[in-house]
């Protein structure tokens, strides 16, 4: 049967999204491993597993237009629409559990920036949030498929049997709540942030990026709209905007995750370039001396953290931060903590600890000019 209707336009719509999010997804472990030097996260993985989702998703929903999706139920065949509607429901499986999947992503990003600190209600909201939704998505998708009994039923209009369970209230719940956790993943960072040890720049860049989030959030709202009209008797025809909501609410959702974090990669890249620039600066000016030395005079006055540090140097400790001091470096009056004093795992909060740093010989810090 020939794909018609409201498919064609549907199913250009799914795989551009697929299409986005797949090449995302496959840069992302290449800037884990090669620029980063490290393992994918677990949240990475967790990406990795919505994207594969989204795929069969649209995969699924590509058979059923071949079948019928997308064109009046009445027009068909019964067989044909029958088994349109039968993998039509096993793509909406995926699509259910991939969702919540997609925002769980997001939850592990969220609490991999706020590990270590003590903000312990917003750990407890973030994965309860995103926790509650995947068991909600899982009781979903059960009484999706045991609505009717047999189960033939749901999709066999010819088999007698009966239903007495109405998946619609569950439905509709179970998008009511993946709009409150877009909306409130995506505001979270922009409270949450402002005490993170990095510059105002990559604050901003960090929460903007969250607030795609807010996409998501629009998305679900039409989704959830068309959840509520969608399963009638046209099944076929009058379900096409929810799927098409559907995977552009998770589209959306990874593209987020993936987007931060290839813009994390980014800021490893320029503050390689960065370094590689002042150390060049650096071994041409100490050339001959038998310290270190780096001119001070260049510090702002207002530049509390860099002079912090040069002064818990030259009494030996350092009362200011939690993980210990490898390295100071403050290039071109950028005062980037986040590669400079902390390293590269410089996104956690610094709260007042008690620890020692000894140094081996003297050494003047200095902001070059």
């Amino acid at each position: 049967m020939t794909i018609g209707g409201e498919a064609p336009k549907a199913l250009a719509l799914m795989w551009s999204f697929v299409t986005v999010t797949w090449i995302l997804n496959l840069f992302m472990p290449f800037a884990r491993i090669f620029i980063e030097e490290r393992r994918p996260s677990s949240a990475d993985y967790v990406c990795s597993l919505s994207n594969v989702f989204l795929l069969l998703f649209a995969v699924l929903f590509h058979i059923a237009a071949g079948h019928g999706f997308g064109q009046s139920m009445p027009s068909l065949k019964a067989s044909e629409a029958s088994l349109a509607v039968k993998i039509g429901m096993i793509g909406q499986t995926f699509a259910i559990l991939g969702m919540a999947i997609a925002k769980t992503c997001l939850g592990l990003f969220l609490l991999s920036i706020l590990k270590g600190t003590e903000l312990k209600w917003a750990k407890r909201l973030i994965s309860t949030a995103f926790c509650s939704l995947l068991i909600d998505s899982i009781v979903t998708t059960i009484i999706f498929w045991v609505q009717c009994r047999p189960v033939t039923k749901i999709f066999d209009i010819r088999v007698e049997g009966t239903c007495d369970i109405n998946v619609t209230p569950f439905a509709i719940a179970l998008g009511v709540w993946c709009i409150v956790v877009d909306f409130l993943f995506a505001l979270m960072p922009w409270f949450l942030f402002h005490n993170l040890v990095m510059e105002a720049r990559d604050k901003i860049q960090l929460c903007s990026i969250m607030s795609i989030g807010v996409l998501a959030g629009i998305c679900g709202i039409f989704r959830t709209l068309a959840v509520a009209t969608g399963f009638t008797a046209n099944y076929t025809l009058d379900t096409v905007p929810l799927i098409v909501w559907s995977a552009a609410e998770m589209a959306i959702t990874l593209i987020c995750y993936q987007v931060m974090s290839l813009c994390r990669s980014w800021r490893m890249v320029r503050g390689r370039l960065r370094k590689d620039s002042t150390s060049h600066h650096d071994s041409a000016n100490a050339e001959g001396n038998s310290i270190d030395v780096h001119r001070m005079d260049g510090i702002p006055r207002g530049d509390k953290v860099a002079r912090r540090t040069y002064e818990s140097l030259r009494h030996g400790c350092n009362e200011g931060f939690t993980q210990q001091l490898t390295r100071v470096w403050c290039p071109d009056n950028d005062t980037d903590s986040t590669t400079g004093i902390l390293g590269p795992d410089g996104r956690e909060l610094a709260t007042p600890v008690n620890s020692r740093i000894c140094v081996k010989r003297e050494v003047m810090f200095a902001l070059l000019e």
